[in-house]
């Protein structure tokens, strides 16, 4: 892997392409990724894998009713400015 100044390194993908991925992984960005991939999912098995992956990614970083996270910290957040 390379890594770029910007916090991505790339890998290479299945098809032996050149793909970009975060360096650091956070609870937003992997949520953000699992809901996208939901959209794709298969079958219902997988959508209700990927379901139960995003709940528990909702306990380390919570959403209010309106999707907003804002004051809802927790020592997992991954929140720079809770740090």
């Amino acid at each position: 892997m390379c890594q770029y100044h910007d916090g991505y390194d790339t890998a290479l993908d299945v098809h032996g392409g050149e793909q970009m991925m975060p360096s650091s992984w956070k609870p937003k960005m992997l949520r953000e990724q699992l809901c996208e991939q939901q959209t794709f999912a298969p079958d219902t098995f997988t959508r209700d894998e990927i379901g139960r992956l995003i709940a528990i990614l909702d306990l380390h970083r919570p959403l209010r009713a309106d999707g907003k996270h804002r004051e809802l910290h927790t020592p997992t957040c991954g929140c720079e400015d809770h740090l």
